[in-house]
């Protein structure tokens, strides 16, 4: 039972890991990757999986732009330790780098029945064709 609330705080519950084939991209590529769900100390329901880009200034870090969200999966069940992966490809949006402080980021939310969201992100490069 103290394992199941403790995972609904998001200490020992499922887990997401991002995986990408590379990190550089052109606009309009789609990047190719996939989404490893590592199970935590309990059970839990996953609502759902998405995939998303995010943009934002360093030197605004509040200010996020966040583009299309992509659903991976739908709900599925995943037990203690268990690890499942979900491939995906992604197309980007047509977007120009505004200067050397904008980034981008690709960010996986796995979408946990009444617990918190978890996320993994992961830095990418998007270059103007």
């Amino acid at each position: 039972m103290m394992k199941g609330m403790l995972a609904k705080a998001g200490i020992g519950g499922a887990k997401p890991h991002l995986g990408l084939l590379r990190t550089a991209y052109r606009n309009g590529e789609a990047v190719a990757g996939y989404v490893q769900v590592s199970g935590g100390g309990t059970g839990q329901r996953i609502e759902r999986l998405t995939v998303s880009v995010k943009q934002r200034n360093a030197a605004f870090p509040l200010a996020v732009t966040e583009y299309t969200e992509l659903d991976i999966t739908g709900p599925f069940a995943i037990e203690q330790g268990e690890e499942r992966h979900f491939p995906f490809v992604y197309k980007l949006p047509l977007q120009e780098q505004e200067d050397a402080q904008t980034l981008f980021e690709l960010v996986a939310t796995l979408y946990i029945a009444g617990a918190r969201r978890e996320r993994d992100t992961a830095e990418i490069f998007i270059r103007t064709a």
